[in-house]
């Protein structure tokens, strides 16, 4: 079941992220989605677990581990799955 969103406080943690971010948590194969638009770009962090990410346009899929960061730019439709059980991971 998916739990999103808890906002919480990153800042020691990473500073390519925003100073607030939003915690989500995916059980095993569930999936998140989010519509990013023109300009617009989603950072990520993983916590825990791994992370499957796909985005409208890009002709290569992601993969990150617990620790791995990246930046995705719109416009496009960012789908996000864990793999090898569940996953947690922070976007701001």
């Amino acid at each position: 079941m998916i739990s999103c969103p808890t906002i919480m406080e990153i800042s020691d943690r990473d500073p390519r992220v925003s100073r607030r971010a939003a915690q989500t948590d995916l059980a095993a194969r569930e999936t998140f989605a989010r519509r990013l638009e023109e300009g617009e770009f989603l950072r990520m962090r993983v916590v825990s677990g791994m992370l499957w990410v796909t985005l409208e346009g890009d002709p290569e899929d992601h993969v990150l581990a617990a620790g791995d960061f990246r930046q995705f730019d719109g416009p496009g439709l960012c789908v996000m799955e864990s793999i090898d059980g569940g996953a947690q991971f922070e976007m701001g």
